[in-house]
């Protein structure tokens, strides 16, 4: 079922005709519905791509480089998964608009692919203006073997407008008991 969702994900459709953000509640979730009855499997496929990705466990390998085509920051077909799985996930926070690779698997808790984007120089400085770094994301998510290596690969945390060496931060918002341990 992964497979189905991430090809599905990767539809050149999601390419040029993207799910287009909108701010405003009434307006997006009018939008956002349209678009859902146009593609009828979006839904599913955003909502539970990451849960069928997770249940792979050893096998997740083999998919990375097709997740690599729907993770890729700034792209459409990222943005319009990420917008409904966010909808449906996040409902109440406001929907990442420049998060990376490295990113949205820290966020999700996906190990492999994190190691894997690390080795391969993923951006350890990305940061986005709400949510923060990759180190932010595996924290706030309570990933703590994310958390490790990201701190292991010196990974700043983005705290109210600064950026911090975590290791340095006195009480860091729910970092401290991941750090310590």
């Amino acid at each position: 079922m992964t497979d189905i969702c991430i090809s599905y994900l990767s539809l050149e459709e999601f390419a040029s005709d993207p799910l287009v953000p909108v701010d405003t509640y009434s307006i997006m979730k009018k939008s956002f519905d349209n678009y859902l009855q146009k593609y009828a499997f979006l839904d599913y496929a955003a909502r539970h791509w990451t849960d069928h990705f997770r249940d792979l466990k050893d096998q997740q390998m083999e998919l990375f480089e097709f997740t690599r085509l729907i993770c890729e920051a700034g792209c459409s077909r990222f943005l319009t998964w990420l917008q409904v799985y966010w909808f449906h996930v996040e409902h109440s926070y406001k929907c990442p608009k420049d998060w990376t690779h490295l990113m949205i698997a820290s966020w999700l808790g996906q190990g492999t692919v994190v190691a894997r984007l690390l080795e391969e120089g993923g951006d350890i400085h990305a940061r986005d203006e709400i949510y923060g770094t990759a180190l932010n994301s595996a924290a706030s998510r309570e990933h703590e073997d994310i958390t490790k290596m990201l701190l292991q690969r010196n990974v700043k945390a983005y705290l109210y407008g600064n950026e911090y060496n975590i290791l340095q931060v006195k009480r860091p918002l729910g970092l401290t008991r991941l750090v310590h341990n």
